[in-house]
């Protein structure tokens, strides 16, 4: 009587609580194998545990169940029973958990920038490479020095949310260490430990996008709770845990769509309803195979397993109210449970693929194949039409599922910057600030610097953004623009040596290749040139022997002034420039036709006509 009572006890509290989980498939066996030895020898069959099992499942002599009913099992053997001693409970075998060995990822090591050699040339020559080369460094570096700080008073200034949400620790250390509007020195060690948390903040961009409140929120129906779901069942597959307890620990997220929660708590419910036998070649059991039903009456042990499994879950099914189960017949019933659960042979076929492998390493292709066959197994469930009928559940909504899964294969393959297209493309309509190329500039900067491996690949990061391709258009664009500017073109005048002997004006060619700062107001540019890398490169078109008086960095410096005018549609600048070089050449000089005297270090003005090429370097100014 008192375990009478219990069971009554236990019924009641399964129908306020939620889902009756059992282990169905192995508990339909075991009352096949009791039901046969029934038939055979009625006295001496184990009558207790049949009847323990059925009341498990709210199974009584008054249920009124279709697949006992018409096989008139419910009839015969549960009046019988019923009466007699209830024997103690059977104990559901527990869940084993488990775990995939999986190999860790090895991290990169940096590589040391490679020394340049000069070649063999004279002192001299050395000397003014060197110079050269050190000068070019240096503005290289003041540049770089220039695009970090304009970088971090954007992402200080710009785009705030975006970042937060993608690179939170980032910003943190930015907002930290490099104040924006403050002049600030960076050093080599400076980047690495920063691209380190770049790093850190990548591998941590699928969960802080799935668990952000403002994108789930923003996403349409279902959208923001299945993608969490994707997101959880990538990161539990690579934290190594085994797919039955993948299924378990997804059950117990509370999700903002009540229904979501409950067809999750089915999956998990069927996980353990069709767990087969530990001797058995799979996790669960193929129900194409194994649990076809049919109403002809039989009394094999497959047959009267498939009865009695239909039978215990008809009972476990009514807490979920499927309207579409009411009222049909039982060949009916089980085709339709019969294909619902059939997305676990997909869940099988994952579990194969680990027991096949025994490891998968987490940068793997087999790893990837694994966790996007759980995700399908879910997301098939989902699009079932029971479901999807019965929760009102929208299969685009279901997608964003395999987005999650997207957002996570770059991060087990260690690309971490092939994160941002997909967030661009899947997700940008959703992030509180709207997505785009222009201000995602921040974003792809932080991404691309994080994912540097050498030194050389941060020089081409910092170079990448020091202005776009197409600059002189944004210049041509502005009313105003100050910039430091470049130009490389042809070039063509006057050229005046100037010489105690007198001054001898010639024509000149040659190239020009000129650096500045130049002012620009519509069309017109105002050039101030500082060094112009084309003054060796230049002919003076005269009768006179003349040559250059060796080389010296002087050479290379030729203060001017030009004014030009930009063509609006192509970077093409023409316009007139002159510019004063010392020192520059070696000129003879005729006396009265008899003597002949040649002048060293002859310093030249030259007035010049350009066709040049507009290569902004810097933009100082632009409105």
């Amino acid at each position: 009587m008192r375990k009478k009572l219990f069971f009554s006890f236990l019924f009641l509290y399964l129908g306020i609580n939620g889902q009756n989980v059992q282990n169905t498939y192995l508990d339909a066996l075991k009352l096949a194998k009791i039901y046969s030895e029934f038939i055979r020898h009625p006295y001496s069959a184990n009558l207790e545990g049949y009847s323990e099992t059925l009341q498990r499942y709210g199974i009584d002599q008054n249920s009124d169940n279709p697949f006992l009913k018409e096989n008139e099992i419910s009839t015969k053997l549960i009046r019988y029973v019923v009466s007699e001693t209830i024997a103690p409970g059977a104990v559901i075998p527990p869940i084993k958990s488990g775990s995939i060995a999986l190999n860790n990822q090895k991290s990169k090591k940096i590589s040391d920038v490679e020394s340049s050699q000069l070649s063999g040339l004279s002192w001299q020559s050395k000397m003014i490479n060197g110079t050269v080369t050190f000068m070019a460094e240096r503005f290289k570096a003041e540049m770089a020095n220039t695009v970090l700080q304009n970088m971090f008073d954007r992402i200080q200034t710009n785009d705030v949310e975006n970042i937060q949400l993608l690179f939170p620790k980032t910003l943190e250390q930015v907002k930290k260490y490099y104040p924006s509007k403050n002049a600030n020195t960076y050093y080599s060690s400076d980047l690495i430990f920063l691209k380190q948390i770049i790093i850190s903040d990548l591998k941590n961009a699928p969960e802080n996008i799935a668990k952000s409140d403002h994108i789930r929120q923003k996403i349409p129906g279902d959208g923001g709770d299945y993608l969490m779901m994707g997101y959880y069942i990538s990161t539990y597959s690579k934290q190594e845990y085994p797919i039955d307890e993948i299924i378990e620990r997804i059950n117990k997220i509370k999700f903002t769509n009540d229904e979501i929660t409950k067809t999750v708590s089915m999956v998990n419910l069927l996980s353990i309803a069709l767990r087969d036998s530990a001797q058995s070649a799979t996790k669960w059991v193929n129900p194409l195979l194994h649990l076809k039903y049919s109403a002809k009456k039989s009394n094999s042990i497959k047959d009267l397993t498939t009865t009695f499994f239909y039978a215990l879950i008809y009972q476990q099914l009514k807490f979920y109210n499927i309207s579409q189960l009411n009222s049909i017949s039982t060949v009916s019933y089980a085709d339709k449970i019969q294909n619902l659960i059939s997305c676990f042979n997909t869940f099988n076929v994952a579990y194969n693929l680990v027991r096949e492998k025994k490891s998968l390493k987490a940068d793997s292709d087999d790893y990837i194949k694994y966790t996007s066959q759980i995700i399908a197994s879910f997301s098939d469930f989902s699009n079932n039409e029971l479901i999807r009928t019965t929760y009102n559940i929208d299969p685009k909504y279901v997608e964003f599922i395999q987005t999650a899964l997207q957002l996570y294969t770059p991060i087990i393959k260690n690309e971490y910057v092939n994160i941002l297209p997909v967030i661009i493309t899947e997700l940008g309509p959703y992030f509180p600030e709207d997505i785009n190329i222009q201000n995602m500039r921040a974003v792809n900067f932080i991404a691309q610097l994080g994912t540097a491996e050498t030194s050389e690949d941060i020089a081409a990061t910092l170079d990448s953004f020091a202005l776009p391709i197409g600059s002189a258009s944004i210049k041509r664009n502005s009313i105003v623009n100050i910039s430091l500017n470049g130009y490389v073109g042809l070039t063509g005048g006057f050229e005046t040596a100037y010489s105690d002997f007198g001054n001898k004006t010639k024509g000149n060619i040659g190239l020009a290749a000129p650096i500045g700062v130049s002012f620009t107001k519509n069309r017109y540019t105002l050039f101030a040139s500082i060094i112009d890398l084309g003054t060796m490169v230049n002919v003076r078109l005269s009768g006179d022997e003349n040559s250059y008086s060796g080389l010296k960095f002087e050479h290379f410096l030729s203060p001017g002034l030009g004014l030009y005018y930009n063509f609006q549609k192509s970077p093409v600048t023409i316009g007139f420039h002159y510019n004063y070089i010392p020192n520059l050449r070696t000129i003879k000089y005729e006396e009265d036709m008899t003597a002949t005297v040649i002048k060293t270090n002859s310093s030249v003005g030259r007035l010049n006509f350009s066709i040049l090429i507009d290569i902004p370097l810097l933009t100082i100014y632009s409105k």
